[in-house]
């Protein structure tokens, strides 16, 4: 990118913004459908199962998931090698 001496980068660039919210509002919306279907199709005891299970492995990830990436960050930001970045994101 060359910029003129007065002249800054942007701050955001609308594009970017632009897919992140289709990306963030399709899944959304796909999940709402998903979720809707299962409740349709199952019984109210199978559910309510999977509504539980679903809702202890969410509580665990995050407990799994706490500081991973920012230490990942930290590990990646010190040795910039293509293996360690490949590594990242598979965790991601």
């Amino acid at each position: 990118m060359v910029l003129s001496k007065n002249r800054l980068p942007p701050l955001v660039r609308w594009r970017n913004v632009l897919w992140q919210t289709l990306h963030l509002g399709g899944g959304g919306v796909l999940y709402i459908i998903i979720w809707l279907s299962l409740a349709r199709f199952w019984s109210i005891g199978d559910f309510g199962q999977f509504n539980f299970l679903f809702a202890l492995i969410a509580v665990g990830g995050v407990f799994c998931d706490f500081g991973l990436d920012v230490l990942l960050t930290r590990i990646a930001s010190k040795k910039k090698t293509r293996r360690l970045q490949h590594q990242r994101l598979l965790f991601i």
